[in-house]
């Protein structure tokens, strides 16, 4: 199970990538583990990395496109 210390490490990607998001982690049952927004994400990224959380939960299944 990943643990919220590597979230640090998941904006580091994001940053080497130039992107700005929302980071939620759940454990398996849903329950919120961490959550994180980067300082200049959209607030739509919030609703958007908590219905990829629920999503990967109901239908244990990659969310990547």
């Amino acid at each position: 199970m990943r643990r919220p210390e590597t979230l640090h490490s998941d904006f580091d990607l994001a940053q080497e990538r130039q992107v700005n998001l929302s980071i939620i982690l759940i454990d398996r049952s849903g329950v919120l583990l961490a959550f994180d927004r980067m300082d200049e994400a959209p607030v739509v990224t919030v609703d958007v990395a908590i219905g990829k959380a629920r999503t990967a939960v109901c239908l244990p299944r990659c969310s990547r496109t």
